[in-house]
């Protein structure tokens, strides 16, 4: 099969699929966007790996992964992150990526 009716088949399950996901929205959305961030993450890395980069790809794909997550946990008012908490590990995985 060629990439096009790949893309074609993935297309006929992941459209009906993804409109229910937003449909039921909240934890099901949520965890929907977490699992397509990892595994976007996951490709981008991949991607960069084959042109010759050494990526943080198990950081990455793990807050790739967490952030739709804690997004939805602030939403629901079950976890407050401020600003000068994120800033710093914001600069921590700048820094573990520069220095690593």
């Amino acid at each position: 099969m060629n990439e096009l009716g790949r893309r074609v088949i993935v297309a006929l399950i992941g459209a009906p699929l993804a409109i229910g996901l937003i449909w039921l929205g909240d934890a099901a959305l949520a965890t929907f966007a977490a699992a397509l961030a990892a595994l976007s993450a996951w490709e981008f890395f991949r991607l960069a790996r084959e042109a010759g980069y050494a990526p943080l790809s198990g950081v990455g794909i793990v807050l790739a992964a967490i952030i739709p997550l804690l997004v939805h946990a602030h939403y629901l008012g079950v976890w407050q992150l401020s600003a000068s908490i994120a800033t710093m590990g914001l600069l921590a995985v700048v820094v573990a990526a520069i220095w690593l």
